[in-house]
């Protein structure tokens, strides 16, 4: 039989995994809920749909991915100017990433090449908006853990 530490130790390991899954799964909640609000407010007279296509997210734990980035659309009908789709520049790259935390963290992008020129030199809204929203609106997505 194992002593009371060895069995505190192994309650700790399954407390942690626990936790762990319910950061991963609020995450994930959260990531779908931002990269679709930031999509939907957007330019209706799109020609591409390239940079909706590029929202997405990642998350990561201790830097690594976990699983595989998640982009919102797949509409575009036509490659951008540069010849490239949204998605892939997008899912390129999150999964090149590497966050330099320990512990969860996650990355939201809008990958199209041009999304910063939209939003730092045309004072267009590609992602800032949604930042401000998710200040308010992120924890709703994680458990309550009583």
């Amino acid at each position: 039989m194992k002593s009371i530490g060895e069995q505190f130790e192994v309650g700790l390991v399954k407390l942690q995994q626990y936790i762990d899954k319910d950061i991963e799964v609020g995450l994930r909640r959260f990531g779908d809920y931002i990269i679709e609000y930031a999509a939907k407010s957007k330019d209706p007279n799109n020609r591409t749909y390239n940079l909706q296509d590029s929202y997405g997210y990642a998350v990561y734990h201790d830097g690594k991915i976990a699983g595989m980035p998640v982009m919102l659309h797949n509409v575009a009908d036509e490659p951008d100017t540069e010849g490239g789709w949204g998605t892939e520049r997008g899912k390129r790259f999150l999964e090149s990433y590497r966050p330099r935390v320990k512990g969860w963290s996650m990355a939201i992008v809008a990958g199209e090449f041009y999304a910063s020129f939209l939003e730092n030199e045309k004072n267009l809204d590609v992602l800032i908006q949604a930042m401000f929203h998710s200040q308010d609106s992120f924890m709703q997505h994680f458990t309550k853990m009583s």
